[in-house]
């Protein structure tokens, strides 16, 4: 798929290339399957970089400079497979514009229209989604049903 970026900034450039992923199971992402009991999780969360596109470069301008754009301290964040379900659940909130999910630095960028959703409403979002979201609590029954690489130990 060819798609021309001229003028779009590199946080736009990163979300699109997440969008454009395809499906990916656990052991695509994870290696759940190769690795031993014993793996270190920090090993299986390097392993998800493969699997997902590199989101880790730092946007030029910082979103949370303007209203309508936040960043989200996202510290349960664990692999690839992370960054697809926070990404799924922030999009899927009314009004949002644009996420980039920042698996090394475990933070979410989101852009948004104040008038039709609010920072509380995303964080919510990703806590019912499974994940902790600044100082909001992951819901445990959606926690529980994450793969074993999506939970710190």
């Amino acid at each position: 798929m060819n798609i021309k970026l001229a003028g779009i900034s590199t946080a736009l450039a990163a979300v699109v290339a997440v969008f454009a992923l395809p499906a990916v199971t656990q052991a695509q992402c994870c290696g759940s399957s190769k690795k031993s009991a014993n793996a270190d999780k920090q090993d299986r969360a390097k392993d998800c970089g493969a699997a997902v596109a590199d989101t880790d470069a730092k946007p030029e301008v910082a979103l949370a400079a303007k209203p309508g754009e936040t960043e989200i301290k996202v510290p349960s964040l664990m692999c690839g497979m992370c960054v697809k379900n926070i990404t799924k659940a922030v999009q899927s909130v009314e009004g949002v514009t644009a996420v980039a999910v920042d698996r090394k630095n475990k933070v979410a960028r989101v852009s948004f229209d104040p008038e039709k959703t609010s920072l509380e409403k995303i964080e919510t979002a990703i806590v019912k989604a499974g994940y902790v979201a600044n100082d909001k609590k992951a819901d445990d029954e959606a926690f529980s049903k994450l793969p074993d690489c999506c939970k710190p130990e």
